[in-house]
């Protein structure tokens, strides 16, 4: 899987598109993660999880106090699992699991009006995992026949047959949030960088014959930074600031089609299919929000959320059925491109909340997302879906 949740101190679902506040991509909701912060008292915990296919799932967390400004807060996970099928030529484990993960956060009350949150997380995964498995004669669907030009494969839809699977993943990232208060006010800062390195490698055809060999890498490279202002004065409540995002992700996928080409069961014989480039995005964006108690029980909410994104790709693609197989041969395009896309996006938000009673909330709410058009890197084909709005409608 992606990623694994742990130390987790709340869960917040939020329903509907939430483009106002959250931004790009939040066109169905919002899911967001809380995790544990450090306290100010010494307290942690340590948990095992046993189970079937030998799995053995780890996790913890303690809080230690420095002193009376700072405070930190280290936890992690291990998970470890056989596999759910066996290797048939080799005996290996398929479809396992085994992954590492830490986080490290430090709380720093730098004065009376000026709170710092550190955080830095490392996490990777090295699992035989990834791969086509063969299900029916005909699936995948370059497997022609039951016993496809004299391999057997497996038996079971579990089992897996020819070059690997493997897939290694890992992710690590910093944070800083600094709140500082000033008088009626909070500015908030909010800076992250995130870098992720992924890597599989996998027989596509399901069998011991090593047809066709299949390679994917995906490393990408982000920051973000947030800027924002919030305050509260008697009925009236707003939050407004402004967003910066950029990503480069660098992608490629190599088949190898030699055997089911020819015939022949090498995935040596040519360099065959790549497709790869690089992909960058920079987004900008201002928003606000703001709430009104028209009574105790009635507030009013109004905002909106300017939205400016802009996608660049160098890409390449490569069919080569003339050079032997070989890493180190460069590429001999079938085609290149270097295109660039241009969205932007205004999304309102206007609800109403009623506390009807202790036990009965009742609102209505309309609000807008925005989802901006990409590129499917390496096949040189601009998305046809440049934007994405979606409404949600009204509910009470």
């Amino acid at each position: 899987m992606l990623f694994r949740s742990y130390d987790v101190e709340r869960v917040e679902v939020l329903r509907g598109p939430q483009g106002t506040l959250y931004g790009r991509n939040a066109t169905a909701g919002a899911v967001n993660i809380i995790t544990v912060d450090p306290g100010r008292n010494l307290k942690g915990f340590v948990s095992a999880t046993v189970g079937n296919y030998g799995l053995l799932k780890t996790e913890g967390g303690v809080t230690v106090p420095l002193s009376d400004k700072i405070s930190t807060r280290l936890s992690f996970q291990t998970v470890d699992r056989d596999g759910y099928g066996k290797h048939i030529q080799t005996g290996a484990e398929i479809d396992d699991a085994h992954s590492r993960a830490a986080r490290l956060k430090m709380n720093v009350a730098a004065s009376d009006d000026v709170n710092i949150l550190l955080s830095a997380d490392y996490s990777k995964s090295n699992d035989n995992t990834g791969g086509l498995h063969y299900i029916r004669p005909g699936s995948p669907d370059i497997v022609p026949v039951g016993i496809a030009n004299g391999f057997l494969p497996p038996e079971n839809v579990r089992d897996y047959a020819g070059l690997g699977p493997k897939r290694t993943l890992e992710i690590y990232g910093v944070s800083g949030l600094v709140d500082w208060d000033i008088g009626d006010v909070t500015l908030t800062s909010q800076s992250a960088y995130r870098h992720t390195d992924s890597f599989t490698n996998a027989n596509n055809d399901g069998l011991p014959s090593n047809y066709s060999r299949g390679a994917q890498t995906d490393n990408g490279r982000q920051f973000s930074q947030e800027l924002r202002l919030a305050g509260d004065s008697g009925q009236f409540h707003f939050v407004g600031g402004a967003y910066y995002f950029y990503e480069k992700v660098i992608a490629a996928l190599e088949v190898n089609p030699a055997g089911f080409l020819f015939g022949v069961p090498t995935t040596d014989i040519v360099q065959g299919y790549f497709a790869g480039g690089t992909l960058k995005t920079n987004a900008v964006a201002l928003f606000g929000q703001a709430s009104y108690e028209v009574t105790p029980d009635l507030k009013l909410t109004v905002g909106g959320r300017y939205s400016r994104e802009t996608k660049k790709v160098d890409e390449v693609l490569q069919f080569d059925f003339s050079r032997t197989y070989d890493p180190n041969n460069p590429l001999i395009p079938l085609g290149t491109a270097m295109q660039k896309t241009k969205e932007s996006s205004f999304d309102p938000r206007v609800a109403l909340e009623y506390q009807v009673s202790d036990n009965v909330f009742a609102y209505a709410s309309f609000s807008k997302g925005f989802k901006s058009g990409g590129f499917n890197v390496g096949n040189l084909q601009r998305s046809e879906e440049h934007t994405s709005e979606l409404q949600s409608p009204m509910y009470l």
